[in-house]
């Protein structure tokens, strides 16, 4: 019988097997997802506040630039000068001037009136009287008036308790001119003003009674020839 020879099996290493290694699992604060801290939050806050100023500065940067910028309108000297210097026209300023130098008396009174002087005792009268020629072109009408009657002291006197009486006067009240005081009433249509004035070498005088017809339409006219009266002793 033949002999089989079986040839021996190949010796096989043993394949190293390397053991798994479990991953430990993570347990505790770990295993939670990372939040914001407190600081991070302040931190976006302020950069989102800094950020909202800066690009709101550039947006109204032109606004803002214009009011600061913007000067204040500054009046030309021609302004300033007709504000400070421009005087009240005098309706007086071109008038005619009257003088009585014995009495102390002057006043101005208009071009187109007519004097009539008579001032030559203490019962003497000043008139001043509208020529109609000149302001009505000619047409005939009464004429406005202004008497100036100088009065001794008893004269004056009875004047003053006549028109000063209740049932003389309709209205009265004070006035000075040119630092004389006095009173001023309407009485019977006539408006009549009555001022205590003395001259030095005239002892028995008493004083002025100035007298017109009451025209409300020349009330103006009659005060700026009242208020250019003045008195020289």
């Amino acid at each position: 019988m033949n002999e089989q020879y079986l040839s021996p099996a190949p010796l096989v290493s043993p394949i190293e097997q390397t053991p798994s290694v479990s991953q430990p699992k993570a347990d505790g604060p770990l295993a939670q997802k990372p939040k914001f801290s407190l600081a991070l939050i302040i931190g976006i806050v302020l950069f989102l506040l800094v950020a909202g100023g800066v690009v709101g500065f550039y947006v109204f940067k032109p606004q803002l630039m214009s009011l600061i910028s913007k000067p204040t309108p500054t009046p030309s000297p021609a302004e300033v000068l007709m504000k400070v210097s421009t005087p009240t026209p005098d309706p007086t300023a071109n008038w005619e001037t009257y003088t009585n130098k014995y009495y102390g008396i002057s006043l101005k009174y208009p071009k187109s009136f007519i004097v009539k002087d008579e001032l030559l005792s203490l019962w003497g009268t000043l008139t001043l009287q509208e020529n109609i020629t000149v302001t009505n072109n000619g047409k005939s009408g009464n004429p406005y008036k202004i008497t100036i009657y100088l009065r001794d002291a008893r004269g004056y006197d009875k004047y003053v308790n006549f028109l000063a009486s209740p049932e003389a006067a309709e209205e009265k009240r004070p006035i000075t001119i040119n630092g004389i005081s006095g009173f001023e009433l309407k009485s019977n249509g006539h408006r009549v003003i009555l001022l205590p004035y003395h001259v030095n070498d005239i002892p028995d005088m008493g004083g002025l009674l100035i007298e017109s017809q009451y025209m409300p339409q020349e009330d103006d006219l009659f005060n700026q020839i009242i208020q250019t009266f003045k008195f020289t002793n």
